[in-house]
Formats: structure tokens, sequence, C-alpha cells
């Protein structure tokens, strides 16, 4: 009998060693669930700060290109305001030469009227 009381107590210890086992993997388990579900929820969070990411690079993108165009714009704004005051020199220049010239031919022409005259009766400029 010791011998069927040493088999029922080593079966008796291999059971307990077995429930252990079975124990320790069902532990493993919901660890290993709890760190997938972790995980899933990692990359969730990532997903989501990536993308804000995206959005703020986006936005600082964009508004580089605005400030881009605005510095391009407002060059081009300055190129055209520096011809537009060389066009308004050059124009009062010439309006300066035409005004010289009109008052000249308003002299030569008070000139030439004062010293020849049409004499009415007989068709002829007299001096």
């Amino acid at each position: 009998m010791a011998s069927n009381s040493n088999a029922t107590a080593t079966m008796d210890s291999i059971k307990k060693k077995m429930q252990s086992m079975k124990l320790e993997k069902e532990n493993a388990i919901d660890r290993a669930e709890q760190a997938e579900q972790r995980q899933k929820d990692f990359e969730e969070k990532l997903k989501t700060v990536c993308f804000g990411v995206f959005l703020i690079l986006n936005f600082y993108f964009e508004n580089f290109q605005s400030e881009e165009e605005s510095n391009s714009l407002q060059k081009k704004i300055q190129t055209i305001e520096a011809e537009l005051d060389t066009v308004q020199e050059q124009l009062a220049e010439a309006n300066t030469k035409l005004e010289a010239k009109e008052k000249a031919a308003i002299d030569v022409s008070h000139f030439l009227s004062s010293t020849i005259a049409l004499d009415p009766l007989r068709g002829k400029y007299s001096t």
C-alpha cells in the first residue's frame, strides 16, 4: 500500500503542478492580451498625434508659402512703385520741355505777327 499511497501522492503532486501551470498559462494569456490592448491603444494615440503633427506642419507650411507669396508680391509692388516714380519724373520733364516749346512757339508767333503784317488792301505782307 505504500506504493499505492506514493503513487497517489505523486499523482496529486502532478495534478497540482498541472493546475499551477494552467493558472500560469491563463495569467500569461491575460498579460499578453493586456499588452496587445495597450499596444493598440498606443498605436491609436500615435496615429492621433501624427495626424495632429501633420495638421500643424501643414498649417505652418501654408503660412510659410503665404508669407513667401506676400514677400514676392511686396517686392513686385515696390518694383512697380519705383517704375511709376521714374515714369512720373520722365512725364514731368517732358511736360516742362513741352511748356518751354509752347512758350517759345507763342513768342515766335507774337514776334512774327508784330513784324510781318498782312496788308489787307494789297494782299501782301508788309514789314
